[in-house]
């Protein structure tokens, strides 16, 4: 099952490639989930709906996973619910990601019976003990949603068309003190610790990319010294994304501030290491190649193309010859495909 990027998280990603791309968000960012209006509800109702006797029109469970919704269905648990030695329920991450799986059928189940599934599903794979302990952190669970919800969400770029960072740093502790108040310290940082730990990455990133007064050679090691600092589970899912959007961005400053090829190559060693920078230049000059050669032979094909005293089967002999000759049979197809864009008659 594919989960929802953390909220926090997706506004700084989304924050980070605007900012590699030079230009603000057009809308406000949305800065909190969005809650269904079935969890529009108090905090004493969701614990009512999960601790009241059903009611006689309600679902009825066993295992919780009968006759599933459309987009549950073919699918596996993301997540597990286990009890340990002493019958009482562990408290891990897989507990929240077995709640947020049933939840994410919201809208196509009303609340009513997606808690009675958790409520079988709970019961059905743990003790009496955990059980109960189970489902008083449903109710708490569901209650944080709630209250989380009701939480003024939305900001906006700063007039030069970036996110205001310290706005962003508060509505994070806002969030962490909301939780305190409905999770224990342990359950807190069992669902949520390693997404708390991406998004203080992705503040710091963000913060790094936007000192524009900086040396982008010198952001390029602050930032590469900043992932080594994540934990390596978190470092191997981001490293490809966040690695490809921090060079994108500081070669764009490069570019604006009309760097020298050797300040080029610092960024990307500080940045990607030597043997990455060695690979990147190489590409480079071989990318540049290939642009002259191409340069060279649209403005010899024009020049034909223009030639008077041509049959049109005559042109076409000769541009077929010289595009042979000019380039590989792994080449031309290529070719063909820049000289449709060139003449302007390349599919949109």
């Amino acid at each position: 099952m594919k989960r929802a990027m953390p909220w926090v998280v997706a506004v700084l990603v989304a924050a980070s490639l605007f900012v590699a791309m030079g230009r603000a968000p057009a809308v406000a960012v949305a800065m909190a989930p969005t809650a269904d209006a079935a969890m529009a509800e108090t905090p004493r109702s969701l614990f009512e709906r999960v601790f009241m006797p059903a009611g006689a029109d309600a679902p009825v469970f066993v295992t919780g996973l009968e006759n599933l919704p459309r987009s549950l269905e073919g699918t596996d648990v993301d997540g597990a619910l286990e009890a340990d030695a002493d019958g009482h329920l562990k408290i891990t991450n897989a507990v929240r990601r077995t709640f947020d799986y049933f939840l994410s059928a919201l809208g196509e189940e009303p609340l009513d019976t997606i808690v009675a599934r958790l409520r079988a599903y709970i019961r059905a794979q743990l003790p009496a003990t955990a059980a109960a302990e189970a489902e008083q952190l449903l109710a708490d669970y569901l209650a944080y949603r709630q209250a989380l919800a009701d939480v003024d969400a939305a900001t906006a770029p700063s007039a030069d068309g970036q996110l205001d960072l310290e706005v962003i740093r508060a509505r994070m502790a806002q969030v962490a003190d909301l939780r305190a108040q409905f999770l224990s310290p342990e359950e807190a940082g069992a669902f949520y610790a390693d997404e708390d730990r991406m998004d203080r990455y992705m503040l710091e990133r963000v913060a790094i990319l936007q000192q524009q007064d900086m040396d982008a050679a010198v952001r390029a090691g602050q930032l590469a010294a900043l992932e080594q600092q994540l934990p390596a589970h978190l470092r191997e899912t981001s490293h490809v994304f966040t690695q490809y959007q921090n060079l994108e961005a500081l070669t764009a400053d490069w570019r604006r501030d009309n760097g020298t090829p050797g300040e080029l190559r610092q960024i990307r060693e500080n940045l990607l290491g030597p043997e990455a920078a060695d690979r990147l230049q190489a590409l480079g000059h071989e990318r540049a190649v290939w642009d002259r050669r191409m340069e060279d032979w649209l403005r010899e094909r024009a020049g034909i193309l223009a030639a008077s005293g041509l049959g049109e089967a005559d042109r076409q002999r000769q541009l077929d010859a010289l595009r042979t000759s000019r380039f590989s049979e792994a080449e031309v197809l290529r070719v063909h495909g820049l000289e449709r864009l060139a003449d302007g008659t390349a599919p949109p």
